[in-house]
């Protein structure tokens, strides 16, 4: 009588197991961008210099930016565009010319929602890394990706991915 219904346990257990799992799957679509900075916003951030270590610092100056990524879908590749306001703080040496920036980004979608961004680097490489999580109608989905700084035009490349939630349509 006891291993029927440990039986059944375990095979309410692995079904459950299994559908919370379909329910939590997400689809991973690589996708590539191209940031494009516009403008700063006059009077935003702080620069420093502490002439004791030789280390120049910003804090909170604010890029607006235009953002085109490509994401590559099974269907075919998807193009949009979205404008991007950020923030930008760094430290670096210049002695050595070693250093790390960080920020925040809000890529706004013109058909609603978008992504808020973190993201963070190390010069001189210029390469970092972002990670962003969608609001609105992209609620639910996640970006990661690699980047590395352009200088002309100035802005940023990137290669990275896409995680589409399985409860929503593409």
């Amino acid at each position: 009588m006891k291993r029927p219904v440990l039986a059944l346990a375990m095979a309410g257990l692995l079904l459950a197991a299994t559908a919370s799992a379909a329910l939590a799957t997400t689809t991973k679509i690589a996708t590539d961008g191209t940031e494009v900075l516009n403008s700063v916003v006059p009077g935003t951030g702080t620069a420093t210099f502490n002439p004791v270590t030789n280390v120049a610092s910003l804090r909170g100056e604010i890029h607006l930016a235009t953002v085109t990524s490509v994401t590559h879908w099974p269907t075919g590749d998807v193009t949009t565009t979205s404008a991007q306001t950020g923030d930008f703080n760094y430290d670096v040496s210049m002695v050595t010319g070693v250093g790390t920036f960080w920020g925040t980004a809000n890529l706004a979608f013109t058909a609603g929602g978008g992504l808020v961004c973190t993201y963070e680097g190390v010069f001189p490489a210029s390469t970092g890394h972002s990670v962003c999580h969608g609001y609105g109608t992209v609620s639910g989905m996640q970006s990661r990706a690699d980047f590395y700084l352009t200088a002309s035009p100035p802005g940023s490349i990137s290669h990275g991915y896409v995680f589409w939630p399985a409860n929503k349509q593409a």
